[in-house]
């Protein structure tokens, strides 16, 4: 049987190297276990017993085999070594102390001691290229006195609660808006309808009347007085001034002056659009056309309230040509009239049949009274005047009209809703 012999200290862990050798030393006696060759004796089976820091497999031999010893896995972050405290024991796996640890020199990136004494913190050196032990006083410790939580926290627990703060400290002395205006601005009483503005130093502000403070109106300064709707001057509304009078100047409006309109009689010029339509007096109320600038007569289209439907009265053909720009227009496919602009409409039915298509008595443009004139100019074909809706031409009820084969016109005339009258019809040669 061969000898195994191991190494062992006291006291402390055994060292890799010691570890190795042991581990060689057990594995040298059973290769020679293995080798030796069994010439008597009465053994029938060899087995063998490891540390629980080893594991074994192949044991017992009863006849032939190699027993194999590993290391056991062991729980991270432990250390092989004897007893923590105490007298000399074996050797297990175990979590690393104190104890366990040499002194390291400040070379090695230690501190050259074992301990501290009480009260140290460790900060850098003035230079700020190692650190040191520093002492804390008694003060300095009682800073942190009663800390157990978040430190922002605790002193936001502890902060005084800020109240109104005085004018002096930076604040206004007031805790509402309109308060504070009055603590930061100059006396509001006896300053009623000014303004504020810098003072002539520059130094602080002051209330002022604004009178005083006009830079300049029309080239004015100093107290003005302003006249408006005064002058009449020109052409056009100006501003003038004569000494410390400021007068905005409207001259009534006429055909070469752009003004005011005035209660008394007028003319104007240019086109004027009335989106809204003109409303006028029942009686004896007239509208004057002209022509290049030449009144035609006061009774043209006189409105008569004795007439039924407010009929309006009818001139000759030759009188509404002279009198009135009436719109003419011409066409050569079906047209439908509209009762705003028509007033005049040429029919040219060389190309076949037309029809010129009534407007809708309901129509919002219709205006009752208003006479249209429908021409047809060539012999050729037919030209059929049609109503729309439920409208009729005449009492009774017929609702087309045509010229057949001839030249002619028909003048047609809005009698009342629904109602369309034939004023004059003829045939032109």
């Amino acid at each position: 049987m061969p000898t195994i012999s191991l190494r062992q200290t006291q006291g402390s862990p055994l060292t890799v190297a010691q570890l190795d050798d042991n581990f060689e030393a057990l594995n040298t006696a059973i290769v020679a276990l293995q080798e030796t060759p069994v010439t008597s004796g009465s053994v029938t089976s060899v087995a063998i017993t490891v540390p629980s820091f080893l594991s074994r497999t192949g044991s017992p031999i009863t006849s032939s085999g190699t027993i194999a010893i590993t290391l056991a896995t062991q729980t991270a972050n432990q250390i092989f070594a004897g007893p923590t405290t105490g007298g000399a024991a074996q050797p297990t796996f175990r979590s690393i102390v104190l104890a366990d640890l040499p002194t390291i020199t400040v070379a090695k990136g230690g501190t050259n001691a074992t301990s501290f004494a009480a009260s140290r913190v460790i900060l850098s050196n003035s230079g700020g290229t190692a650190l040191e032990v520093s002492a804390v006083t008694t003060t300095e410790l009682g800073y942190l006195s009663g800390v157990t939580s978040a430190i922002q926290t605790q002193l936001n627990a502890k902060q005084a609660t800020i109240t109104v703060l005085s004018i002096a400290n930076g604040g206004t002395n007031s805790s509402t808006a309109a308060g504070a205006r009055i603590n930061l601005l100059p006396s509001l009483t006896g300053n009623g309808l000014k303004f504020l503005r810098s003072n002539a130093g520059e130094t602080d502000v002051e209330w002022a009347v604004p009178s005083s403070t006009v830079a300049s109106v029309n080239s004015l300064t100093g107290a003005l007085t302003v006249a408006v709707g005064v002058g009449t001057t020109g052409n056009d509304v100006n501003v003038s001034n004569a000494g410390t009078t400021v007068t905005i100047n409207v001259p009534p409006a006429s055909a070469t002056v752009s003004g005011k309109v005035n209660i008394i009689s007028q003319s104007f010029k240019g086109v004027k659009t009335f989106v809204d339509g003109i409303v006028l007096p029942i009686t004896n109320t007239y509208i004057a056309y002209s022509n290049s600038g030449l009144v035609q007569g006061s009774v043209n289209y006189v409105v008569n309230n004795t007439k039924e439907q407010m009929e309006v009265k009818r001139l000759s053909v030759s009188e509404r040509h002279t009198a009135l720009a009436f719109n003419s227009t011409s066409h050569t496919t079906n047209q439908t009239i509209d009762p705003e602009s028509d007033h005049i409409l040429y029919f040219d039915c060389t190309g076949g049949n037309l029809d010129c298509n009534l407007f809708d008595s309901t129509n919002p443009l219709a205006e009752m009274g208003s006479i249209y004139r429908i021409v047809k100019t060539t012999a050729a074909n037919n030209l059929t005047i049609k109503c729309q809706g439920g409208d009729s031409i005449g009492v009774s009820g017929t609702t087309t009209d045509a010229f057949t084969g001839t030249k002619g016109f028909i003048e047609v005339q809005l009698r009342r809703a629904g109602l369309f009258g034939i004023l004059e019809r003829g045939v032109i040669s």
